[in-house]
Order: structure tokens, then C-alpha cells, then sequence
């Protein structure tokens, strides 16, 4: 049964047991058997708490952080559980019946024995999953689901790929248990003539078919489709499809790209220098010093790598992180590196030493992004909670946090006069603050999906975004005015850079585009990456980009 004090502070609203797990770092909290049904739970911090057997029906816990919490036998039923980090949770034996789990992360997640008819897993990050016996439906959903690898069986034995990742080189892999596997050899359909869910859920074949099928077995099928997709083979048929890019064919890849040509343009293209292989990781991020001289990258392995760019090798890993690590950012000095993580901690580093300076647990959350003011004084950090906090580069002291989007905050940027704090989140909202007050002075809209990336003109004039509704938007800064959106990604843009009045985007449809960004002219588009771009960076002298990917490659190009 829940503890009697910690059921109480539950019920006094999220607000004030969030503070007072701040003041009371206790580990040991016990909501099992609680009845939260129907409670707002948004943005809760429910990490490592003890919810095994609760009533969380219709329970709203968008944003929440139920990190390595015990959710075994917890009825999650219609439970809004969207951009919730339920990363090691353990959901066994759980309801997530119709439960909405859009772009929540579930890695690591033990999801045995789980019920997840009619659950909505769209978006959601459920790499390394183990999933025995997990129980699915027609109305089961898995669009654009992001998955490297997965377990078979309890506890984590039997991983999927055996070694490395899913990649464009590997099969599809599919589920199937009652129902014959459909044959490999027959054409493949057209992506056109592919059924969409919610056909196939109207067909014959699918209305006589009412059983939930397990999770058990992966076979290869589909060579034919040039992307990581994960196929839940149920009720007769192919279900839903675990997206990592658009279905391109060999002519598609090879076909000349857009170029801007008006007015008989001599514009150089940008050409492909080096490409730097990096086995252990996909790229998650990237930092070029001021002078160009050094790279540095993190990814999925935890790790932080410094490269020698004249000699194209690593020549220092740096290793504390036990997570992710997604976003970095250097001082203008060139001698201080903050790294963000998964873990929710940020680290500071000493780039020429590799030394770890400090260690700062300022969120409860994974840390999506950060950045240092150009005097290396302060830190600026955002969450998967949506806070952004300051705080003090040499004394780790907290100056103070803001609450300060609807879900995730993914992406921060400091403006050229570093007078203020740029922010964008899954609430499609970019926000302006006050770097000294934390006041906010201006909110711009105009995005219809999570808004993952923001740029700043070298002039401080305007402003690019990325979001996930396949746009780019150019801002006046000044003024908070649209000037003109950029359309031509045919999936996610997740990255995006200035590179003196170009401007360079990437995408989960794994290519980059370089735009004009006083026109919004289309002139290039690079396609020599594999999987999703999800990281771009330039030096100071406007000549170098680096793109980090999810095929595991840092890729060097020479601007024009």
C-alpha cells in the first residue's frame, strides 16, 4: 500500500511534490496501489518512485519523469503518458490499453507481459525495450518510432541485432506468431499501393481477426525498402511501420538535385571533404572550436569524442555519462566543453586536458540541450521537462529556472549580443527571455509540430527554426516576424545552422539542404548520408560544416 505521506503529497498537486523532492532527495517513495485515476500529473517527477498495482486511469502524466519507476500491474489505461521519460521503467504486467505514449522514451524499458492494445506508440524513442510477450492490436500504433535495437526476452537476453543497430543495410523486421509470414520473394507494392492503417484495419482480412498477437519473433523481409523499418506483423498483415526516413529508391538517390540556376547563379557547391567513421555511435551531436581546428562529438554510447581534424582521428575520449549524450557547446575560448546527457546530468570539461571538471545534477530530466555565454561564466541548460535553467559555469550555483514549454524544451540558443536566451519545444513555440531576468519578452508561432532546432544569423537579425512539421522558418528577431518558410524536406528537420547567409538544414530524410537565407532559395541538397541527419556545425570562418548522423559518420564539408 502507498505511503500515507507521500500518497498526501501526491494529492497537494504536482507543483508541490516536485519541490519537495527537491528539498528531499529521498529514493525510496511508495505510491503503490494508489488510486490516481484522473489526476493531472503533467510534468510529475515520478523517477525510481514505487507505482506497482496504481489506478492511473485516464491519468494525465504528459512530460512526467517516470525514469526507472516500478509501474508493474499499474492500470494505465486512456492515460496520457506523451513526452513522458519512462526510460528503464518497468511495466510489467501493466495496462497501457488505449494509452497515448506519443514521443514518450521508453529505452530500456521492460515492457513483458504488457497490454498495449490500441496504445499510440507515434514517435516514441523505444530503443532497447524488452518486450516479451508484450500484447498488441490492429489499432496498436508505431508510426515514426525510433528504435536501434530491442530485447526478446526477459531479463535483456536475446538483442536484436545481436551487434550494432538497425541500419539501412538490415532487413525489416516484423512480429508474427499465429499467421504465416507474408513471402519475401513477391513483388514488393509501391509506397502508394501500400495500405495505411487505417485501411488495412477496414479490410476482410483484418475484420476477421480479433486476437492480440505477442511480441516474439524478428525475421528479415523487405529488402526492397531503403529505411530502418520495424514491421508489427498482426492480424494477417503488415501493421504499422517503425520509420527512419521516406522510402527512396535507387533512382530517387541518384536523381540531380535542385540548384539554384536563376540569373545564371556561379554559386560553388559545397563539396564533401572528409568523412570521419565513428563504429560504437550514432552522432547526436557536434562542436567545431572557434578556429576550427578541433571537433568534438558525443552520441549514443555515452561517450565524448575530441578529434584531431589535420589528422582525421580521435585522440581523447571522454567517459562519465551513462547516457546519451545530445547536446555540447564550447566557450569562445576554446577551453571549456559542457555536455549534456541523457542522464540528466552536464558535465564541464577542460578540452585540452580532457579532465572532468565538474558535475552538475541540476535536472531531474534528460538534458536536450545547452549552451555557455561567450566570456564562459554562464551555463544555460533545458530539459525534457521543459525547464530551462542558468546557473554559474565555475561554482555549479543554480541562478534560477524557468518553467518554460508544454513538454520538452529541445533546443536553446544565446543571441550575438548574449542579452538573451532563445528557446523552442514540443509545444511549437519559440520563446525570447531576458538573460539576466529570465522575463519572457516575446513568443513566435507559426509551427504545427515540435519545434527541434534553432539558429541565429551572424547578425542577430534573423532567426532560422527546424520542426518536425518538415519546415524551416525565417524570423526577424526584432520584431518576432514570419519572413518566409522553407519548404523541401520530405520528413523531420532536425538540425539547423547558419553559414554566413547560407543556411544548412538536416532531416530524418537523411539528407542536407543548403538555402539561400535572404531568398529562401533552394541550391543544393547532399545526400551522401545513410540515415538521419541529426546534428550541423560551423566554425567561425563561415568555410567548414560538420554533419553528425545517425549511420554512425561525421561528415566534413568545404562552404563555398
Amino acid at each position: 500500500m502507498a505511503n500515507p505521506v507521500h500518497l498526501a503529497l501526491i494529492q497537494k498537486g504536482v507543483d508541490a511534490w516536485n519541490l519537495w523532492r527537491e528539498e528531499h532527495p529521498v529514493r525510496e517513495l511508495d505510491l503503490s496501489g494508489a488510486d490516481l485515476a484522473q489526476v493531472n500529473l503533467r510534468l510529475a517527477w515520478l523517477a525510481d518512485v514505487n507505482l506497482q498495482q496504481a489506478n492511473l486511469t485516464n491519468t494525465c502524466l504528459q512530460g512526467a519523469n517516470l525514469e526507472n519507476a516500478n509501474l508493474c500491474g499499474a492500470v494505465l489505461r486512456q492515460a496520457d503518458l506523451s513526452q513522458a521519460n519512462l526510460n528503464a521503467a518497468d511495466l510489467t504486467n501493466a495496462n497501457l490499453q488505449g494509452a497515448n505514449l506519443t514521443q514518450a522514451t521508453l529505452q530500456k524499458a521492460i515492457l513483458m507481459n504488457t497490454d498495449a492494445i490500441a496504445a499510440n506508440f507515434i514517435a516514441a524513442d523505444l530503443t532497447g525495450i524488452c518486450s516479451q510477450q508484450w500484447r498488441i492490436s490492429i489499432e496498436t500504433r508505431f508510426n515514426q518510432v525510433y528504435c536501434d535495437y530491442v530485447y526478446l526476452r526477459y531479463p535483456f537476453q536475446e538483442r536484436y541485432p545481436e551487434i550494432g543497430t538497425f541500419s539501412v543495410d538490415t532487413f525489416t523486421k516484423f512480429i508474427q506468431t499465429a499467421l504465416e509470414v507474408p513471402d519475401p520473394d513477391l513483388a514488393a507494392p509501391s509506397a502508394l499501393d501500400t495500405p495505411t492503417p487505417e485501411q488495412d484495419a477496414l479490410s476482410p482480412a483484418a475484420e476477421h481477426q480479433h486476437r492480440p498477437q505477442p511480441f516474439l519473433q524478428l525475421k528479415h523481409y523487405l529488402p526492397w525498402v531503403g529505411v530502418v523499418l520495424l514491421l508489427l506483423s498482426v492480424y494477417g498483415g503488415i501493421q504499422w511501420v517503425l520509420y527512419g526516413g521516406p522510402i527512396r529508391t535507387p533512382a530517387a538517390l541518384s536523381k540531380p538535385e535542385e540548384k539554384d540556376t536563376a540569373g545564371g547563379s556561379d554559386r560553388t557547391d559545397v563539396t564533401l571533404r572528409r568523412t570521419l567513421e565513428n563504429k560504437s555511435a550514432a552522432v547526436w551531436a557536434t562542436v567545431l572550436s572557434p578556429d576550427g581546428k578541433t571537433l568534438i562529438s558525443s552520441g549514443d554510447d555515452a561517450n565524448i569524442y575530441i578529434w584531431n581534424r589535420r589528422r582525421n582521428r580521435i585522440i581523447r575520449t571522454l567517459k562519465g555519462h551513462t547516457d546519451v549524450v545530445r547536446t555540447l557547446a564550447m566557450s569562445q575560448s576554446g577551453e571549456l566543453l559542457i555536455s549534456g546527457s541523457g542522464d540528466s546530468d552536464l558535465k564541464i570539461w577542460q578540452v585540452k586536458t580532457g579532465r572532468l571538471l565538474q558535475t552538475l545534477d541540476k535536472h531531474t530530466s534528460p538534458v536536450w540541450s545547452v549552451a555557455i555565454t561567450q566570456d564562459g561564466q554562464t551555463g544555460i541548460s533545458s530539459s525534457y521537462d521543459g525547464t530551462i535553467k542558468v546557473w554559474d559555469v565555475l561554482s555549479g550555483r543554480l541562478r534560477y529556472r524557468i518553467a518554460a514549454h508544454e513538454g520538452p524544451c529541445w533546443a536553446i540558443i544565446l543571441s550575438p549580443d548574449q542579452q538573451t536566451i532563445i528557446s523552442s519545444g514540443a509545444d511549437r513555440k519559440i520563446k525570447v527571455w531576458d538573460l539576466s531576468t529570465g522575463e519572457l519578452r516575446q513568443t513566435l508561432e507559426g509551427h504545427t509540430d515540435t519545434v527541434r532546432a534553432i539558429a541565429i544569423h551572424p547578425t542577430g537579425q534573423q532567426m532560422a527554426s527546424a520542426s518536425w512539421d518538415k519546415t524551416l522558418k525565417i524570423w526577424n528577431l526584432a520584431t518576432g516576424e514570419l519572413i518566409r518558410t522553407l519548404e523541401g524536406h520530405t520528413s523531420r528537420v532536425t538540425t539547423v545552422v547558419f553559414n554566413g547567409d547560407t543556411l544548412a538544414s538536416g532531416s530524418t530524410d537523411n539528407t542536407i539542404k543548403l538555402w539561400n537565407s535572404q531568398t529562401g532559395e533552394l541550391y543544393q541538397t547532399l545526400t551522401d548520408h545513410t540515415d538521419w541527419v541529426l546534428t550541423l556545425d560551423t566554425d567561425l570562418s563561415a568555410q567548414t560544416v560538420v554533419s553528425g548522423s545517425k549511420d554512425k559518420t561525421l561528415k566534413i564539408w568545404q562552404a563555398p
